[in-house]
Formats: structure tokens, C-alpha cells, sequence
């Protein structure tokens, strides 16, 4: 078999020659670079190879986890590598300090800091797996099995589409090639549902293949950073990269999350890479793998096809692939958070092994990111306090009649959600937020709280502060946009069909109990996100309904084959017609219009309204040039003392170098103190158009004002007599 091939399966001897031949490998390219030798790319790769595997590859041979297949190696490797990365310079930032090291997080403070991790866990699968003699090259495999058609191969070039397209929008402005990858990727998709072409085993790099592509048609886009949040991320961990130092006291949410304010610096500092780099290529990578991770979790819980069109699912809807590539912290917690799925229904690993697991992954999650730390509370509360009805009350909690139900009620592996474990989650999670930042998390999440409760029946279903209500009301731009929404919206009809056929009807799948616990406190969660005022407050709807997808895609296929089904039972039956489509046909169709329509082709083909900023760079956004850069570091370094305002998005480009001063234009320009300095960006000089999140300005009343910075691409003006 494929998995006798894999490392952490080989002899102990042979393991650690590889081990230590990367290590040596890490410590020679550092060397030669202190002499003057570089070699092109050679210490990105050799790092980043050594950065993402090799910790956590040592402490799966440390556990002795070898009924593991490829894809659960690469991501339990990855996700054990970065946990690991987290807490060493957590530690190292904390106790280098009682040694007099002032500034700990340094390349060479890494190298040395990393290798002995490397050899300490090193000494220690030594002494835990010497025993087992498997070793790969006697073993017997076919490679006929690795064998790939020629659809598989086609799949191959989508990322390189992506890549190159976005070189061509960057420095052509055209579109063309990210246009004709869509059309690659749909392509893939009819093979998949109308032949049999694509082998099963090649699903999963199948889905990553995919996914990068997509992500990485955003992430590339720009030679600089763009997004919202992650300007802010930028700012913190380039302080700690240049103070090689992360001080925990400073005040600010994203400053309590090591997943940027630590990762980020150590892959710059190993790597030889900048910030920029790493947010936009190795970022996304590590999102890539998610619905990897995911695959293998709905295949478990129902077959290969289904998983496959569920994370198809997943990652054609535009938050995934849009928002998601411009977040790194919550990249990173989205790997920690696919990894608990993939432990909670795993039967292979004994439970104690599962325990720990489940605890060091948690704990990351919440060290990476606040918003889906306290999401996940919620929902390990849900099923525990479900678990515990159920063994205790007289009567289920559900109708006992239904098979999945009665499914759900009897089987007592209570393992993975326990009271400890819930107990011990919650007591990190408060305790990491009070004592980081100086508390900025918690008091977020109390300031949430209060309004929640304070509005909870006067503001109920408010559109105005219910994202989700508003979301579903909203005026669209076009026709085509509102088909757009009601598209959305059949998408989810599909999924609450899904789950009710699971619930209350004869099925097939074998969804593990905890898994179907988490699906409804899921779909909990998107039901308050709609109805109670400020439920998503520091997480958009949106983003809450992408998270419910990690536990809701496969529902989304089960509601189409059912509803596929039961129009082709009526159809023969009461009007003698002879529907031939199959239910996995159909939703592959459903899914490349809804790709189309979530990737805004559909718009540029049209000449409709257009929303998709890679394929569109006339839309108003928060991609800035370099111009515009220059011109917001200017001002920030020579006008520290001084309000600084900007319209809702050239805001962010003050934002990638400072986190504070920096001030969103108010709803009249009269209203900006006079001392105050304007930043105006290309778009704003282009348009003659400020805009402030709500309305256009009077952009010539600014042009009053005395004019003190000007690279044509950006303006600074000093309000001197009040605008």
C-alpha cells in the first residue's frame, strides 16, 4: 500500500537519517548565506520544508501514529508543526528575557532554538518507536494505483493558470487567463460527474489542486498587500520582527494572536522571506489544505463522490477562496479547527492519544484566532450538554423512531467532548484573553454580550443589526445579482433538506454522533446570526455561515440528491416521464453556476456590475499602488502627532503602517479638526469621489485645503482653517 511509502512509517534509522539530513540541510543553507553564497530559492524551500513538516512528522513518529494515509500525514504534519512553531516562540519570547536576551526572536535565536526541539524530539521517537521495523522498501506497492489520467494531468495546470493570471492582471490588466481558469475548473468538474475518468484516490489533490488555484488568484493579486484585516496583522508582526521581541502588552485583538504575531516573523526569519511574501503565498497555502482536511472528514461520515462535491461546495463560495486568503490568523485557526474534525471522528487513534490531541489543537485555535475560538466554545458546549441529556434523561432528546436519531441516542463514545475537556477549553480560552493585549479580546466579547442582551427583544431580527437579516433583504444591483442571492439562498434550502433527511429519514451515510451534534449546534449558529441583533458583530455573517460549512457542505449534496430524486419519483409516477439526470449530475451543474456566479464571471461576461476585484481593477477597493504606500508611510512618519483621516478605504493603507491615529472621514468633511491631515488615493483622484461608508463627499472642498504632499499617485492635505 501508498502508506508504507511515507516517512513516519519507515525504520527508525532510516527516519532519522532524513530528519537530520534536513536539519544539517537548514543549518548548511544559513551557514553559506553568512559567507556570502546564496543560492536562489534554495533557503525558502529548504525552510519552508523544515518549518511545516518537520516538527510535526517527529511528533507523529513520537505517538506512534502509523495507520495514517498520505493526505492525514501531510496534514497532521502541518498542523502539529505549527502548534509546535507557536508555542516554542511563545516560550522563547518569555524566557530568553531572565537570560538577558532582549531580543529572542532572531534567525540565529531560531535555528539554534529549533534544532534542539528537532534532536530533543528526535531522542524521543527514538526511544518511543525504535521497535517498529516497517520499512517501506520492503514492501510491495503498485504504482500502477499513483497512475494519472489524462484529466488528472489537465487539472494540474489550474494552478499555474491562476498564478500566471494574476502576473497578467498585475502587469497587463488582463483578465483572460483567470477567465479561461474558471472554465478549466468546470471543465474538471463535468469529467468528474459525467465520466469515470478521474480516480478516486486522486480526489483529495484534486480538491487542493483546485483550491490553490482559486486562493491563489486572490492572495497574488497586487504586488502588495490588500484586504482589510490584514493590514492590521501586517503592522503587529512586522513590530516584532523588527524589534525581534513580541511585546503581549500592547493593546489590540489581532496582537493576541500568535498565528501572526509569532508564525508569521519565524517563516520571514527562516525563510529569508518578507512579510509580504509570507502573507501571500505561504498563508494561502496553509488555507489550501483545509478542505483537504475536510475531504477526508465527509468521507468518513458518507462516501467518496459526496465528500468530493462538498468540498467542492465549500470552497466555490466566494468567501472561502476571497475573505478567507486576506485573513492569516484565521487561515491558521481553520487549519487547527479542520484537524479537531478530523480527530473527533477518527476511530483509528486510541482515545488518549485523541485527548491530547484534541487539547493541543484546541489550544491553538485559540491562540490564532478569538472569533472562532468562542464559536467552537459554543458548540462543544452544545453537544455536551446534548451528550449529557441524552445519557441521563429518561427519554432521547430526539424522536427515537428515526434510525439516525436512535443512532445518535445509544451509542456512548463520549470521549472527545467531555466535561474536562470543556471545562479546560473554556478556562484557556478566558484566561488567554484577559491576560494578552491587555484584555482587548475579552472586553470585546463582554461589549458583545451587553448589546446582545441589552437589544436582544427590542432589536430582534433588526436588518439594521442582524447581519444575516440584512444580508437576505438587501437591494441588489442588478437582475443578475438578485438570481446571485436567490442562488444563495437555494443553496441553503438544500442544506436544511439535507439535514432533515438525515434526521428524520432512512439513510446510508454513517455520520459519527459528535459529527451530527456539531451540524446542528452549526446551524444554531447561522440560525442567530440572522435573527439575534449583534450575535455577529465581530464576525460577519458571512463568515459565521462559511464556518458552519465545515460541519453543514455535506448536507448541501444530500438535499440535492434527495430533492433530485424525488422530482425523478414524481415525474415517473404520476406524469410516465423518464428523468435520466442523476442527483451527483446535477449538482455538479448547480455548483459551475454557482462557482460563475461567487467568481463574478458571470458579471464580466455580461458587463453586468462587477464584483470581483482580480478580475476587475476598476473596482473601488483597498488594493493600493505603490505610490499610495509611499505616500501613507510618509505621512505617518513625519506627521506622528496629528489626527490623520481617510475615506473607508484608502483607511487601510494607513493602516498597514500604524494601528492607531488613523481616523475614517465623518459624514460631513466640515467635521475634521482643524490640525488634521487628509490622505487621498488614486481612486479618490481619478473619481473626484470620497466615500465614507455610507455616502459620497464633496471631494472639491478638500482641494481648499494647503496641498502638502503630492507623488501623483497620492495627495496629503493639512487642514488649516476647518474644511
Amino acid at each position: 500500500m501508498m502508506k508504507n511509502m511515507q516517512i513516519n512509517n519507515c525504520n527508525i534509522k532510516t527516519f532519522l537519517i532524513v530528519i537530520f539530513s534536513i536539519q544539517l540541510s537548514m543549518w548548511g543553507v544559513l551557514f553559506l548565506e553568512t559567507t556570502g553564497l546564496e543560492i536562489p530559492f534554495l533557503r525558502e524551500l529548504v525552510g519552508f520544508a523544515y518549518l511545516c513538516f518537520l516538527p510535526g512528522i517527529l511528533i507523529i513518529r513520537i505517538l506512534k501514529l502509523h495507520d495514517l494515509d498520505v493526505t492525514e500525514t501531510l496534514l497532521y504534519s502541518v498542523g502539529l508543526s505549527l502548534s509546535t512553531l507557536m508555542f516554542v516562540v511563545f516560550f522563547m519570547n518569555k524566557i530568553f528575557l531572565y537570560f538577558g536576551i532582549l531580543n529572542p526572536i532572531t534567525t540565529m535565536n531560531l535555528s539554534i532554538t529549533l534544532g534542539v526541539i528537532i534532536v530533543i524530539f528526535s531522542i524521543l521517537a527514538y526511544l518511543t518507536d525504535k521497535n517498529y521495523i516497517l520499512d517501506f522498501k520492503t514492501q510491495s506497492y503498485c504504482l500502477k494505483k499513483c497512475s494519472l489520467s489524462p484529466i488528472s494531468l489537465f487539472s494540474i495546470l489550474i494552478p499555474f493558470s491562476s498564478i500566471l493570471g494574476t502576473y497578467l492582471m498585475n502587469f497587463y490588466q488582463s483578465n483572460f487567463l483567470l477567465i479561461l481558469m474558471f472554465f478549466m475548473i468546470s471543465v474538471v468538474l463535468i469529467f468528474f460527474s459525467f465520466t469515470n475518468c478521474i480516480g478516486k484516490k486522486f480526489y483529495p489533490f484534486l480538491i487542493f489542486l483546485i483550491s490553490i488555484s482559486l486562493v491563489y488568484h486572490v492572495s497574488l493579486f497586487s504586488t502588495n498587500l490588500w484586504g482589510g484585516d490584514i493590514y492590521t496583522e501586517h503592522y503587529f508582526s512586522n513590530l516584532v520582527l523588527k524589534n525581534s521581541f513580541w511585546d503581549s502588552t500592547i493593546p489590540g485583538n489581532v496582537n493576541s494572536t500568535l498565528s501572526v504575531v509569532l508564525l508569521a516573523p519565524v517563516f520571514s526569519n527562516i525563510c529569508n522571506l518578507t512579510l509580504t511574501s509570507v502573507f501571500k503565498i505561504i498563508y494561502p497555502f496553509f488555507l489550501s489544505l483545509v478542505p483537504v482536511g475536510l475531504y477526508k472528514v465527509f468521507e468518513s461520515q458518507t462516501d467518496k463522490k459526496i465528500a468530493f462535491l462538498s468540498c467542492f461546495f465549500f470552497i466555490s463560495l466566494f468567501i472561502y477562496y476571497f475573505w478567507m486568503a486576506l485573513m492569516p490568523r484565521q487561515i491558521v485557526a481553520e487549519v487547527f479547527l479542520v484537524l479537531l474534525m478530523m480527530v473527533i471522528v477518527d476511530k483509528k487513534i486510541s482515545n488518549a492519544i485523541k485527548s491530547f490531541l484534541f487539547i493541543l489543537f484546541s489550544f491553538s485555535m485559540i491562540v490564532s484566532h478569538y472569533g472562532l475560538s468562542d464559536l467552537f466554545l459554543l458548540c462543544i458546549i452544545f453537544v455536551y450538554l446534548s451528550i449529557l441529556t441524552t445519557k441521563f434523561a429518561k427519554k432521547n432528546i430526539f424522536f427515537l423512531e428515526y434510525n439516525t436519531v436512535k443512532k445518535i441516542a445509544v451509542n456512548r463514545d463520549y470521549n472527545n467532548i467531555s466535561l474536562n475537556i470543556v471545562i479546560l477549553y473554556f478556562v484557556f480560552l478566558v484566561s488567554w484573553s484577559i491576560y494578552v493585549s491587555t484584555s482587548s479580546v475579552f472586553s470585546t466579547l463582554i461589549n458583545i454580550g451587553k448589546n446582545i442582551v441589552n437589544n436582544l427583544v427590542s432589536e430582534f431580527m433588526d436588518p439594521a443589526v442582524t447581519g444575516g437579516m440584512g444580508t437576505i433583504l438587501m437591494n441588489t444591483a442588478s437582475p443578475l445579482h438578485e438570481l446571485n442571492k436567490y442562488i444563495h439562498i437555494l443553496a441553503q434550502i438544500f442544506i436544511v433538506v439535507g439535514l432533515l433527511k438525515v434526521f428524520f429519514g432512512k439513510n446510508k451515510y454513517n455520520f459519527h454522533q459528535n459529527y451530527l451534534l456539531f451540524s446542528i449546534a452549526s446551524f444554531l449558529l447561522l440560525i442567530f446570526s440572522i435573527v439575534i441583533p449583534y450575535f455577529s458583530l465581530a464576525m460577519t455573517t458571512s463568515r459565521i455561515y462559511h464556518v458552519t460549512l465545515f460541519f453543514l457542505a455535506p448536507f448541501f449534496v444530500i438535499g440535492i440528491t434527495f430533492i433530485t430524486n424525488l422530482i425523478k419519483s414524481i415525474g415517473n409516477n404520476n406524469f410516465g416521464l423518464e428523468f435520466q439526470i442523476s442527483p451527483m449530475k446535477m449538482a455538479s451543474v448547480f455548483l459551475i453556476i454557482f462557482l460563475f456566479f461567487n467568481t463574478g464571471l458571470i458579471y464580466e461576461i455580461s458587463n453586468d456590475v462587477p464584483t470581483s476585484i482580480p478580475l476587475n481593477s476598476t473596482i473601488d477597493s483597498t488594493v493600493f499602488n505603490d505610490g499610495e504606500c509611499f505616500a501613507a508611510n510618509w505621512l505617518l512618519d513625519t506627521r506622528y502627532d496629528h489626527g490623520i483621516y481617510a475615506d473607508s478605504n484608502r483607511i487601510r493603507a494607513l493602516g498597514f503602517f500604524t494601528h492607531y491615529r488613523k481616523n475614517q472621514l465623518p459624514s460631513s468633511i466640515s467635521d475634521v479638526p482643524i490640525g488634521s491631515y487628509i490622505y487621498i488615493g488614486s481612486f479618490n483622484l481619478e473619481n473626484n469621489l470620497l466615500f465614507n461608508g455610507k455616502k459620497s463627499l464633496d471631494f472639491k472642498i478638500i482641494e481648499l485645503q494647503n496641498k502638502v504632499y503630492d507623488n501623483n499617485c497620492a495627495e496629503v492635505y493639512y487642514v488649516f482653517n476647518g474644511v
